[in-house]
């Protein structure tokens, strides 16, 4: 029924008012657990992508984009923090580092300015690795073909290794 409906003329978007506001609600639930808030922006990511009416009604939700960059900060996997941005990105894709400064602060819209979709999964990296430090003070260090095996054991401290 779903298919049947998408392809009307206005179906996709006819879907997507139906859902997204759902989607949205599970996403700011921390109370569900990081897979099930993964997979539920991985879905609106989507939507959002593949239906621009879909991406303007989301970006017409009060506080849409405000609610999702606190998420990312509030989170703890880098995998959601990531779809996370990615969603962000494609709502603001046209905005101004002015515009985004309400969202994000000066710096990290300056920072979010530098995701293009042509470096598009390291630019994200770089943006949360940057985000992640400013604002949880959590380091992360960039390592590119290293072998496991040749790395020293270190105590547990707030950093993460960034292996992309």
């Amino acid at each position: 029924i779903i298919q049947e409906i998408c392809l009307f003329e206005n179906g996709k978007l006819a879907i997507g008012e139906l859902v997204i506001q759902q989607i949205l609600n599970i996403i700011m639930d921390v109370k569900k657990t990081y897979s099930i808030r993964t997979t539920s922006a991985d879905c609106l990511n989507a939507i959002i992508e593949n239906c621009a009416k879909n991406r303007q009604f989301t970006q017409s939700l009060p506080n849409t984009k405000k609610l999702l960059a606190e998420q990312i900060l509030k989170a703890e996997e880098y995998p959601f923090q990531a779809v996370i941005t990615e969603i962000l990105w494609r709502l603001n894709r046209k905005e101004t580092v002015d515009g985004l400064q309400s969202t994000f602060g000066q710096f990290l819209a300056i920072q979010f300015k530098k995701i293009q979709s042509t470096n598009f999964r390291s630019a994200i990296r770089d943006f949360l690795n940057e985000l992640n430090f400013i604002e949880k003070k959590i380091t992360s260090y960039k390592l590119k073909n290293v072998n496991i095996n040749d790395c020293e054991l270190y105590p547990a401290t707030p950093q993460w290794i960034d292996f992309g």
